[in-house]
């Protein structure tokens, strides 16, 4: 896998220990006051996503607390 995609203003760094690409943007609350991701964070995501699906790898974008998303490579 490459060790760093740049999507938009985003950098994901590949991290082979837990097969994902992964990147760090500001901390964003819901309505409900849950994090979520930064919006164009994620749509970055979303793109990195489908890149990886058009060329072949099964791809699945998450986010998880503290501004963290990552996209996994399924195996």
């Amino acid at each position: 896998m490459v060790a760093v995609k740049q999507i938009d203003q985003w950098t994901f760094t590949w991290k082979a220990e837990n097969n994902w690409y992964e990147c760090k943007g500001p901390i964003t609350y819901d309505d409900e006051h849950d994090e979520i991701p930064d919006p164009d964070l994620w749509k970055a995501a979303m793109k990195l996503e489908q890149s990886l699906l058009a060329q072949d790898y099964k791809a699945s974008a998450h986010y998880s607390e503290k501004g963290w998303v990552e996209v996994m490579i399924i195996n």
